[in-house]
């Protein structure tokens, strides 16, 4: 595999400026991992232009920006970003001829807060992008937990520096971490009520809710009032349900992908792979790697 690293540090006036970019072309890759094809890392000072080589291909796109606000600029359409927004850059958008060059995206900064930290990076499309975490077209999303999705980040740049090579299991359960946090508390359901789509969110994320206290302050509702709306539109207790969606989302994952069981269970909230495959058992009757051997056909009443 090539891998291509860069980095420069120039000096402007009274500032500095570092710049650091990773490059790794893995080419065709299989479904049981996501693959990192690109990032990028630029410290600069509040009111500098940088401007990202977006990268070719079937790829998602990120990027981030610490500043108070910014602008970004891409084929001539302007957005506005402050530092709890996620720019997001679908393949379909921006690559409809990914066999091109992509082009550039400018992004200008103000604010008079000092350095601030840009990070960019192309995620290779995949399956488990496509249909867990419903990633639209071009979009800017709000951060609930900026300051998470930032050490997020910096967790994928420095292990990435610190590697040789992206297409490792750590990295992919890095990757998996950030897309659950940039996804958390996305209402998918815009027609339901307010409890419905709460539910949905549950359902596609429920290693995020590990226990009642959570769950209450998600619902902003008291103990016996969660119970009860539980109860009426699932006809479970609240932990019931997450042990549901936890154990359902593993069956996709042994299903459609080759991932280690225990990287399915930690993906799904689960710290102990002994303890995972108990409760899988439990539930559908079978053992996790025995599920995965009788693939689709298996029926889950």
């Amino acid at each position: 595999m090539e891998r291509e690293y860069f980095k420069k540090r120039i000096r402007e006036k009274t500032f500095w400026r570092e710049e650091a970019y990773l490059n790794t072309s893995t080419g065709a890759n299989p479904l049981d991992t996501l693959h990192l094809h690109h990032i990028a890392k630029v410290v600069c000072r509040n009111g500098e232009t940088i401007t990202f080589p977006l990268v070719p291909g079937p790829n998602w796109s990120f990027l981030l920006c610490s500043a108070d606000e910014s602008t970004c600029e891409l084929y001539g359409e302007k957005r506005k970003l402050s530092p709890s927004h996620l720019l997001v850059l679908s393949p379909s958008t921006f690559y409809p001829d990914y066999r091109k060059t992509a082009g550039n995206i400018t992004v200008e900064s103000s604010g008079n807060t000092g350095n601030c930290v840009r990070y960019y990076f192309a995620l290779e499309r995949n399956i488990f992008i496509e249909q867990m975490f419903h990633l639209e077209k071009m979009r800017i999303l709000s951060l609930a937990e900026p300051e998470k999705i930032y050490k997020c980040m910096e967790e994928l740049f420095t292990f990435v520096q610190k590697n040789n090579g992206c297409e490792s299991r750590e990295l992919s359960i890095l990757l998996f971490r950030f897309l659950t946090l940039i996804t958390a508390g996305k209402k998918f359901l815009q027609d339901f009520s307010t409890y419905e789509r709460l539910l949905e969110q549950v359902r596609r994320y429920p290693g995020e809710y590990y226990s009642l206290q959570v769950l209450q302050n998600t619902f902003k509702v008291s103990r016996n009032t969660l119970c009860r709306i539980f109860q009426e539109r699932t006809s479970m207790s609240p932990m019931q349900f997450v042990m549901k969606a936890r154990l359902e989302n593993s069956c996709w994952m042994l299903t459609n992908s080759t991932l280690p069981i225990h990287e399915i269970a930690e993906l799904n909230g689960y710290r102990n792979a002994a303890f995972y495959s108990a409760a899988f058992k439990k539930l559908y009757g079978i053992s996790p790697a025995r599920f995965r051997k009788m693939g689709n056909g298996f029926d889950e009443e």
